[in-house]
């Protein structure tokens, strides 16, 4: 029996997943609206990535059917368009009662077409910030249908016109008989790229109840404004989403790319994104029934087909739900108001108390644990810091994915390189939708004197390590950071993450021969690091070697497994002969997982269950085994194809008891969660979790719980000792 699901459609469930937290009572109102925003750009990255991809193999002859479910790119796309309606119907319902939730509560979006006193604030609005900054096009036999850029808003009218009247009949002493004709065109209006995300009708920063009005919504309702001599008689807004799965190439020639850099041909390349192929439409209306005509002419235009148009009665961009989320916040901080019906209460992350003042002396003494946003992030940038003014340090070395605006970690790199530090960054730059990001970082870094590494040719560098290296007492001392998640400060503080810091030398120096490996950029050659696990080399096999150990034990087997998708089937399959020898496993899988369960004799000894809650389950975390054998790795691979074969990424066996037991216990919390969990059926659906037991909501236990006093073996006996080597 086939035991594989669909990625694609695996993918839409756990979106599904991720909108069902804005139906659940629970959640604060805004918060609940987060989900949906959530959602809708979750949306928007699939169409454009994985959609994108399939409908360029659907114009190839005879291209490889899927190779779990074998499905075709054409027979895919089928099944993907028409999972998507249901969900965007039971998104367009969720949106519609949050907002009567959030009125309620003084926070009322207006609907500038309904009668009330806030629609003459909303029109005065419209006159003054942004009627002077709209620029109609009109598109009829004279003018060409515009270019609609991906994802931007559009307003679309169908107008019509009188023409003057012709006179007919002439003759002396009879009446003239004027004829008249209509003329028929289409307005398209695109909203201002400045304009700002909603307009506040009432209320001040120092309040949080109050009005807004999407600019949106007043394109749509004062069109006859914009076309004085017309008659609108039809209109909606419109976004198109384009394909934006467009191939990187790994190295430029000089006869391709003459006098190129290879950063300025990633920007080309992203550029090229604007013009690629549509892949979906959408189009709202307040009821959500858009005129026949209005959805022909933009269908032909496009050259889309019906399935691939959706009506809505929701705004396509929910993007300015964040900035609304943020003026609530800002308001009830300033006015002192109790606004947890709106938002959830701040939980700071937690400091360790018992880390001394100098990160890398308590790091030689024992292992650092970091677990975000639980823990803080400050301990690693406080080593970074350290190391930039530390006049023993001589290097530093690091992997970058992904950083925020106003990085602290790229300002202790760049103030490292201008103290004289050697620092070599390998910066990826095809992470996807930072690409422009990374390179204006890169060439930030190269202006700073550090030596910049655009990643490695065929791969995808998503390694989260950071390499210290400092000469004391003419000694060569070394500190590694290894960690699940990008260093990133701002997704440290929504994503779950985990990392340790250690002097462990053996660590140390693998991680020194990854570096090398990496500036040498030869894929082919496999790095000498026999303590790490590293993708495309030794990561898969050393996972399925471990899954294999656990399979000969049958019945006393035990695998657990934490990550954010699963699709590679030689880990599948592994998992499979395990369950069917006898072994229990048990998955925490938030998102994709092409593996079924509960298939008698098959895989009815595993279980899959997704964590969808107030933060982003992001860490990894295998463990192999119990007591005495117990082995606990944790990485930045999940078990993906793309991460075992086509990345280079690292897990690491946890050598300290202390911290492996740390991570035993947060997978037991997350197994019992019965508040946000949903877990896999035996028909692929999802099922909440719902239990007699006292309700557990794993996330909120450890944000409010005291950090666990770790009694870490020191780094030094950790190599050589521990219950999990």
């Amino acid at each position: 029996m086939n035991y594989y699901i669909n990625r694609e459609l695996s993918w839409l469930k756990f979106n599904g997943r991720v909108l069902e937290q804005a139906g659940r009572s629970e959640v604060p109102a805004l918060e609940q609206m987060k989900f949906v925003s959530i959602f809708c750009s979750n949306l928007d990255e699939f169409f454009m990535v994985r959609v994108g991809g399939l409908y360029d193999l659907s114009l190839i002859p005879d291209s490889p059917p899927d190779n779990k479910t074998g499905m075709t790119a054409s027979e895919q796309l089928t099944a993907i368009y028409a999972a998507a309606g249901p969900l965007y119907r039971r998104a367009e319902y969720l949106y519609a009662a949050v907002n009567d939730r959030l009125a309620n509560l003084g926070v009322t979006r207006v609907l500038p077409w309904e009668e009330g006193e806030m629609r003459r604030a909303a029109r005065r609005w419209f006159h003054r910030e942004l009627l002077p900054t709209l620029s109609p096009v009109i598109a009829d036999s004279r003018n060409l249908f515009p270019h609609l850029e991906n994802k931007r808003l559009y307003a679309a009218f169908l107008l019509e016109r009188d023409l003057p009247g012709k006179t007919k009949g002439s003759d002396r002493g009879r009446s003239a008989e004027k004829t008249g004709s209509v003329q028929r065109f289409t307005g398209i209006v695109p909203l201002p790229y400045g304009c700002p995300p909603y307009a506040l009708l009432d209320g001040n920063e120092t309040s949080s109840s109050f009005h807004y009005v999407l600019p949106a919504d007043l394109l749509l309702t004062y069109a006859d404004e914009l076309f004085e001599d017309c008659r609108v008689t039809a209109r909606a807004i419109v976004r198109v989403t384009r394909n934006a799965d467009v191939e990187i190439a790994d190295s430029l020639s000089d006869e391709e790319y003459p006098a190129m850099r290879y950063p300025e041909y990633v920007k080309a390349v992203i550029k090229s994104r604007e013009k690629m192929a549509p892949v979906r439409l959408e189009l709202y209306s307040a009821d959500g029934k858009v005129p026949e005509k209005l959805f022909a002419y933009f269908t032909d235009k496009l050259v889309l087909r019906e399935e691939q148009c959706y009506t809505l009665r929701m705004p396509p961009d929910l993007s300015y739900v964040w900035p609304l989320c943020d003026h609530v916040s800002t308001a009830g901080r300033r006015t002192d108001t109790d606004i947890s019906d709106l938002l959830h209460t701040p939980c700071p992350p937690k400091n360790d108390p018992s880390l001394s003042s100098d990160i890398w002396d308590t790091a030689k003494k024992r292992d650092i644990f970091m677990s975000l946003p639980y823990r803080s992030m400050r301990p690693y940038l406080r080593l970074l810091s350290e190391a930039a003014d530390d006049p023993d340090v001589e290097s530093i070395k690091i992997t970058l994915y992904r950083l925020c605006t106003g990085s602290e970690v790229a300002a202790s790199l760049i103030r490292a390189a201008e103290n004289g530090k050697e620092v070599t960054i390998v910066i990826e730059l095809k992470a996807r939708f930072d690409e422009s990001a990374n390179v204006n970082w890169g060439l930030i870094f190269e202006e700073a004197g550090c030596r910049v590494i655009y990643g490695i040719e065929g791969l995808k560098v998503h390694s989260k390590v950071t390499l210290i290296t400092a000469r004391r007492n003419g000694k060569l001392e070394r500190v590694v950071h290894l960690g699940t998640g990008n260093y990133n400060e701002k997704t440290a503080r929504l994503y779950t993450d985990v990392g340790v810091i250690t002097t462990d030398s053996e660590i140390c120096e693998d991680c020194a021969n990854l570096f090398e490996w990496l500036e040498a950029g030869d894929p082919s050659e496999a790095p000498d690091c026999p303590s790490l696990l590293v993708a495309p080399h030794t990561l898969r096999s050393g996972i399925t070697e471990e899954i294999k150990k656990e399979s000969a034990k049958g019945k006393d087997g035990y695998i657990f497994m934490k990550m954010n998708g699963m699709t590679d089937r030689n880990i599948i399959d592994a998992l499979v002969e395990a369950s069917q020898a006898g072994a229990k496993v048990d998955l925490l899988v938030r998102g994709i997982c092409c593996l079924q369960t509960g298939i008698p004799g098959i895989s009815d000894n595993i279980t899959v269950t997704s964590i969808v809650g107030r933060l982003l389950e992001h860490a990894r975390v295998f463990i192999f085994g119990r007591g005495s054998d117990r082995r606990v790795y944790f990485g930045s691979a999940d078990m993906m194809t793309r991460n075992t074969t086509r990345r280079v990424e690292l897990t690491v066996l946890v050598r300290d008891p202390a911290i492996a037991d740390e991570l035993c216990r947060m997978a037991e919390l997350q197994l019992r969660d019965n508040v946000k969990s949903s877990r896999q059926c035996s028909n692929g659906e999802y099922e909440r979790v719902f239990s007699a037991a006292a309700p557990v909501d794993s996330q909120d236990v450890m944000l409010h719980e005291e950090i666990p006093v770790l009694t870490q073996t020191p780094a030094s006996a950790a190599v050589t000792g521990g219950s999990n080597r």
